[in-house]
């Protein structure tokens, strides 16, 4: 009996050794489970986030292009949507139509006063400078589909104003809106 009863005792020792081991083993499962998935949470976050920086810059980039496209083909009631510069300019420059008549102000940009609203030919580089603000590099095309360069006015030598044909412009992102904030070229 008494042998027995030894022998007992030492397979609860062994038993409870076991059951620790196992505890022990489970836990360490568990932290391994969590830091594995830890990186794939996060790298799915960061792929997420790519992705709505991808959309984002690619919806500025089509506003920025129908802007331009709708300039060209004087849709100008339809280019108001993504007219961001302000209409200040505009009616300084035309002080008889109506600070409000929006439509006209940009025709008469376009038309009258020497704005370029022509088709963006190239888009040379894209970049999203904050999480609402986009810049873009492009070049355009003349009405022929030649490149179009702005030459040095006013008086100035090509030293002086050297011509240019890469053009900087900035969309922004407002209320869900892709808005372009510059104002299209101007020539004198």
């Amino acid at each position: 009996r008494s042998n027995l009863k030894s022998m007992e005792q030492s397979l609860h020792q062994q038993i409870s050794t076991l059951q620790s081991q196992i505890e022990q083993l489970q836990e360490k499962q568990t932290n391994q489970n969590q830091q594995v998935q830890q990186p794939t949470t996060n790298q799915n976050q960061n792929a997420n986030q790519q992705n709505v920086q991808s959309q984002n810059i690619d919806l500025a980039r089509e506003s920025l292009i129908n802007y331009f496209n709708l300039l060209n083909e004087k849709q100008y009631s339809e280019a108001t949507k993504y007219h961001g510069s302000g209409y200040g300019y505009l009616h300084n420059w035309n002080p008889t139509i109506d600070k409000d008549d929006y439509a006209s102000l940009i025709k008469n940009g376009c038309e009258i006063n020497g704005l370029q609203c022509l088709k963006i030919k190239n888009l040379l580089e894209q970049q999203q400078i904050s999480s609402e603000e986009f810049k873009f590099v492009v070049q355009f095309a003349n009405n022929d589909g030649t490149l179009f360069k702005r030459g040095p006015c006013c008086g100035e030598t090509e030293e002086q104003m050297p011509t240019q044909t890469d053009f900087e412009f900035v969309v922004k992102k407002i209320n869900n809106n892709y808005i372009v904030t510059t104002q299209p070229v101007y020539v004198p």
